[in-house]
């Protein structure tokens, strides 16, 4: 099997948020009473005149809160990528981030990448196939195929249904770099691939990660399986492959 080189993704994001918090307070002055004028010695003494009354101090004003609008209450809409051309539709792996399809090289034609940190990708491709192979056959060919020349241990090898389809389902582990498990480099590399085979292709998707985030990203990736619908036909040879 041709080895595939991804260009790797990094992505982040910066959230700033502030709150601002004000208060007001109403201080209220307290009359000063003036001094009780002295009688004036008179025939008639006039009754001392009543001290003014002191106005309550009016309530603050509350603050009125404004109901959420309700669309930006609504959950994000999931991203999915809908390819037409070879008849199939995906989920984008949740968090990731969508890559530039230039400079990646597949033994195909590249339909999507996604980066979640510069050492791990997800690419989704789609391969002509000159005859048509069973998933048994894909999957003992690719194993022996990454045994002998990539050094690979094999952590997964079966055939299962995913989109409506028969799949070959391989995970590798082994010494490679950004590009899947090559057998060189210092770096222990994880390489999670389905191959869905149809009567004239065959679709790829593969997730290349360090070791040590494969649990970290592998429920990304078969959270993408679960999502997947594929269209086109199988042989009956591939259909009842188990």
């Amino acid at each position: 099997m041709s080895a595939t080189r991804i260009i790797a993704l990094g992505a982040f994001a910066l959230l700033t948020a502030s709150i601002v918090l004000t208060a007001a307070s109403v201080h209220a002055a307290d009359p000063t009473p003036s001094p009780a004028a002295a009688p004036t010695p008179s025939a008639t003494t006039q009754p001392a005149q009543p001290a003014p009354t002191t106005q309550p101090a009016q309530p603050a004003p509350q603050p009125t809160t404004s109901k959420p609008d309700a669309a930006s209450t609504q959950p994000a809409k999931k991203r999915v990528y809908v390819d037409e051309d070879y008849d199939f539709r995906i989920p984008a792996p949740e968090g990731w981030t969508r890559g530039s399809t230039s400079g990646v090289t597949v033994a195909g034609n590249l339909c999507r990448v996604w980066g979640a940190d510069p050492e791990s990708g997800i690419l989704v491709f789609r391969s002509p196939s000159i005859e048509s192979q069973t998933p048994l056959q894909i999957a003992d060919a690719t194993t022996e195929a990454m045994q002998t020349r990539a050094q690979a241990e094999v952590y997964e090898q079966a055939v299962t249904t995913i989109g409506g389809k028969k799949a070959a389902v391989m995970l590798f582990v082994g010494r490679g770099t950004s590009s899947g498990v090559t057998g060189q480099g210092n770096v222990r590399v994880a390489q999670y691939m389905v191959v869905i085979p149809r009567v004239d292709d065959m679709l790829v998707v593969m997730l290349i990660t360090p070791e040590e985030l494969l649990e970290t990203h592998r429920a990304d990736f078969e959270n993408m399986l679960e999502g997947m619908k594929v269209g086109g036909a199988q042989t009956e040879a591939q259909k009842r492959d188990a």
